[in-house]
């Protein structure tokens, strides 16, 4: 038999599926976009409004040496065209632009208190993620040994740390917080200016005990403490303001998901008109925490693959067809049914 030809053996190789190339496509496409997101969008804008700032000072530059010219000789021409030039600029602006009148300065002023919450609520709860995840470094030693060999007794020191904070502060830290929350929200009982830092221990001593717990309203109610602190530093700014900004801040840092975290908020207090500071308190307080620990919710997947390397917890079993397990049968739990065979097997029902 003679061999094919080369151009038959060429058409014998295979050639990558359209499936194929469409999957390429679309990670190549995916990579494209995170690239663009992490380094373009950035870098882009940063250059756009370097850009636009030179051009506004050469812009402003033509029209003062044409304004200049156009006066040159005709004094009079001053009166016409600087009236008529600041009419247009007044109604422009109250028309088009409402909110930019001015230097900018009380602008300025007015987001301080949006950098300084996001700062404070980043650290805070960078502090909260590192406690819980690093506990092993500042909890001491026979602390440790108790909850390695006499899990009981500490349980036992663990209630007596939240029962002593609670006492120490006349029972402000007992609960989730949402009552001191929405007392303070609503004006009614002012908290201690250490609630934040007593709220904050107690929460990180109850999480040291293993016990499912929330999340959620207790971070509101630091939030709502933190409020306190940024309003002395800024009182000409509303509380109500300030505590929508720090719970937003806290939270969004704390769980590192800042979209989250501003419309849950936003929600909760009907603070549609705050969308914008909400929003940049929640990126920057969540950056902040993103630089120094880990989210929260990385604490149960560390430890899950900690079970799982160590042998213990959810069995890493193999995945096995399952219609090797068709003849499952709630009915038979003794040894040798149908269950405990698939259970042997290693299937996943």
């Amino acid at each position: 038999m003679n061999p094919l030809p080369d151009g038959d053996a060429r058409s014998e190789e295979p050639r990558p599926s359209l499936l194929h190339k469409l999957a390429g496509a679309r990670s190549l496409r995916a990579r494209f976009r995170r690239l663009f997101l992490q380094f373009g969008a950035p870098w882009g804008a940063a250059i756009v409004v370097g850009l636009v700032a030179v051009l506004y000072a050469q812009w402003t530059t033509d029209v003062s040496n044409t304004f200049v010219a156009w006066v040159a000789g005709r004094p009079w021409l001053a009166f016409v065209v600087t009236p008529a030039l600041t009419m247009l600029a007044v109604f422009l602006t109250r028309r088009w632009f409402s909110g930019s009148e001015g230097s900018g300065i009380p602008q300025v002023i007015a987001a301080l208190p949006v950098v300084v919450t996001g700062l404070l609520c980043g650290l805070f709860g960078a502090a909260f993620n590192w406690a819980l995840l690093n506990w092993e470094r500042w909890m001491p030693a026979p602390v440790r040994a108790w909850r390695a060999g006499k899990p009981l007794l500490y349980a036992l020191a663990i209630g007596l740390a939240v029962a002593a904070l609670g006492v120490a502060t006349g029972g402000e830290t007992w609960g989730s917080g949402y009552d001191q929350a929405r007392h303070l929200l609503e004006g009614t009982a002012p908290l201690n200016q250490t609630y934040a830092v007593t709220k904050w221990a107690a929460m990180v001593i109850s999480y040291m005990a293993g016990i499912p717990g929330g999340l959620f309203s207790p971070s509101l109610s630091i939030g709502a403490g933190l409020a306190q602190w940024v309003h002395a530093a800024f009182p000409w700014a509303g509380l109500a303001a300030l505590i929508a900004l720090c719970m937003t801040g806290y939270l969004a840092a704390v769980t590192q998901s800042p979209l989250t975290s501003f419309v849950i908020v936003m929600e909760m207090t009907n603070g549609t008109g705050m969308l914008i500071p909400m929003m940049a308190t929640a990126l920057l307080a969540a950056r902040i925490s993103g630089a120094y620990a880990s989210a929260v919710r990385s604490l149960g997947a560390k430890e899950l693959l900690r079970r799982r390397g160590e042998g213990q917890g959810v069995a890493a079993f193999p995945r096995t067809p399952r219609n090797h397990c068709a003849t499952y049968s709630a009915a038979s739990s003794h040894p040798g049914s149908a269950m405990s065979q698939c259970a042997c097997r290693g299937n996943s029902l």
